[in-house]
């Protein structure tokens, strides 16, 4: 056995030790099962092969493609040494859907089921502690200091895209995204980022004033003229969602109630 050979055995060996101690693991069995319930539900369907496979156009808009099978081959093979791995790659689905489906020729039908998806797997990665809940004392905090319209955006990309009709927030999903879109944001002083610096959000589909938290801690929205959006950002439809009746918003939950 030459050397070469040799050091291609240690590194052989290496590599199955360092698998025997990620499969001990507890979170690893975790996100097994986690992965198995989300790619057992019928909207996991759009999200399972590779999109670069099926979309001639996919690979010019988005840089970092991820599906739900190349997940679960990386899982299976130990590729993941830690579980904030395997919940960025997971997250980096919805991210992409969002970021190629939100734009006027996106499916809407697409985005819908990346949602749905995406708030069932924030759902359970809390429940099975491979990730901590987003803490909404600190939500509140950082949602009272930020700017106009930037609050605006916030709630544009995040609020509304989770549940259209009700405009508080109510699932982990949305409590994740606001949470890291404030911190990206918190020393912000202009409405929007500078040109070139990159958003982990999607372009806003509804045109909205800013929302504000009142006493109660509900978020309420108001309506605003397509002229109050970003120059940049007027190329975009604009769907305006009805505003519910005082009733409706008084009879709400706290939406930071976990």
């Amino acid at each position: 056995m030459n050397a070469e050979q040799f050091l291609s055995l240690i590194q052989r060996e290496k590599r199955e030790i360092e698998q025997e101690l990620i499969k001990r693991r507890p979170w690893h069995n975790a996100a097994v099962d986690l992965l198995a319930a989300i790619m057992r539900r019928e909207d996991a369907k759009y999200f399972m092969e590779s999109p670069v496979k099926m979309v001639a156009s996919y690979s010019t808009v988005v840089r970092s493609p991820m599906w739900l099978s190349k997940v679960h081959t990386k899982l299976h093979a130990y590729e993941y040494s830690e579980p904030h791995a395997f919940l960025r790659d997971m997250r980096l689905i919805f991210e992409n859907c969002y970021l190629f489906h939100d734009a006027p020729n996106g499916s809407k039908e697409l985005i819908k089921a990346a949602a749905v998806l995406e708030i069932e797997f924030e759902h359970q990665a809390v429940a099975a502690r491979l990730d901590e809940a987003a803490n909404t004392t600190e939500i509140r905090k950082l949602w009272v200091n930020l700017d106009k319209n930037l609050r605006t955006k916030a709630s544009q990309t995040i609020m509304m895209r989770y549940n259209e009709s009700v405009a508080s927030i109510k699932n982990e999903a949305t409590r994740k995204r606001l949470l890291l879109f404030l911190k990206d944001h918190m020393h912000s002083k202009g409405g929007v980022r500078s040109e070139g610096a990159t958003s982990r959000l999607p372009p806003p589909r509804a045109a909205r004033d800013s929302a504000h938290i009142d006493d109660n801690g509900h978020v309420e929205f108001h309506e605003a003229p397509v002229e109050k959006l970003p120059q940049n950002e007027h190329r975009y439809t604009v769907d305006f969602v009805p505003m519910r009746s005082a009733e409706a918003q008084d009879d709400d939950e706290d939406p930071y109630e976990d």
